[in-house]
């Protein structure tokens, strides 16, 4: 070979070297970030009262993403609650170590919540915190298919097609404000088949919200009671629910009264209405005579879209001395809400 030849050859492959060996020197960074973070984590937990152990980390994915796989994974709070799944995987792309997902997929066991031992299984979930350069957690995503929990050796209370969340602290605010954004499609739980002509499953629930003030750590009760005293109010920027026939699309202000009763107005626009109160009376839950006049108001203010489809109405919706109004006509009472004392605000 010539030597004209040679030197470009020698160029390029010294240049794939350096390019393999910086990879693989920002892919061992990648990996340590991720490991030091994690463990950081589990010190932090433990150091608070709780409990985590987990079998000996293992580290793979060369030469793609970094994979930190824990197996025997357990987290408990001694006396009270625990959570035990085979393993949970923390992933990051090498050039992104601050971003990172902890893979959620698979069968978890939890006891001591709401059922002596529940079983909750999803065949994708995955958790996405996002840290900025400080270190500090600027964002949660959490995206689950076909999820489904239930007590242990029975059948699945809940279950759900697809859902996601994510909660995210907006920057450059006078005030602390919190988004949510929150979206379900084909959930079924106990109960959502009592409402008669009602679907037995909610087929679409999409939310965004913000939290407006801040929520200090404590018992619930307590911490609600002090963002409720410091202003504290949700903003729903959108909301939408189809549960067929029913359909609701709307906006407004929630926030919590003197007995920490939700309380709140939006406007909102109806579609299934007719079909709906029917549901609802027929249940009991609407007493005829309210229905009766429901129906009539409703027929008036009802319109039909160009175009044609079904009838829609827009509308004041209120709640407040724990009753629901639909523009000024009582529709249902609302159930006392009971803030459990053992939870708490972290």
């Amino acid at each position: 070979m010539s030597t004209s030849w040679r030197r470009p050859i020698i160029f390029i492959s010294a240049l794939l070297a350096s390019g393999c060996i910086a990879y693989g020197a920002l892919w061992l960074i990648t990996a340590s970030t991720l490991q030091s973070q994690a463990q950081r984590w589990i010190n932090d937990q433990n150091r608070s009262g709780l409990s985590v152990t987990h079998g000996g980390p293992r580290l793979g994915g060369f030469p793609g993403r970094v994979i930190v796989t824990y197996p025997a994974w357990s987290m408990s709070e001694p006396g009270r609650w625990s959570w035990t799944t085979q393993a949970i995987e923390l992933w990051a792309q090498p050039w992104q170590p601050t971003r990172f997902t902890v893979d959620l997929s698979g069968t978890h066991e939890v006891s001591g919540v709401w059922t002596p031992v529940g079983v909750a299984s999803a065949e994708r979930a995955e958790l996405r915190p996002s840290l900025g350069l400080d270190g500090r957690l600027g964002e949660v995503a959490l995206s689950v298919e076909k999820f489904s929990l239930g007590p242990k050796d029975m059948q699945p209370l809940i279950q759900l097609s697809a859902a996601a969340l994510s909660v995210a602290r907006l920057p450059d605010q006078s005030a602390p404000v919190s988004r949510f954004s929150l979206s379900v499609d084909e959930f079924s739980a106990p109960g959502l088949s009592d409402f008669g002509a009602l679907a037995p499953a909610l087929k679409t629930l999409r939310l965004t919200a913000d939290l407006m003030g801040e929520l200090t750590p404590g018992p619930l009760p307590s911490a609600l009671a002090a963002w409720r005293e410091g202003g504290g109010t949700v903003e729903v920027r959108e909301a939408y629910l189809e549960w067929p026939p029913l359909s609701i699309a709307g906006a407004g202000t929630l926030a919590l009264d003197e007995q920490l009763q939700p309380i709140g107005a939006m406007t909102a626009k109806f579609t299934g209405f007719f079909e709906t109160i029917d549901a609802l009376t027929a249940k009991g839950l609407v007493r005829t005579s309210d229905a009766g006049m429901a129906r009539i108001v409703l027929g008036i203010l009802a319109r039909t879209p160009q175009g044609g489809g079904p009838a829609e109405i827009n509308l004041a919706v209120t709640a407040q001395n724990r009753k629901l109004y639909t523009g000024p006509l009582p529709l249902m009472a609302l159930p006392d809400v009971m803030w459990p004392d053992d939870l708490s605000v972290p």
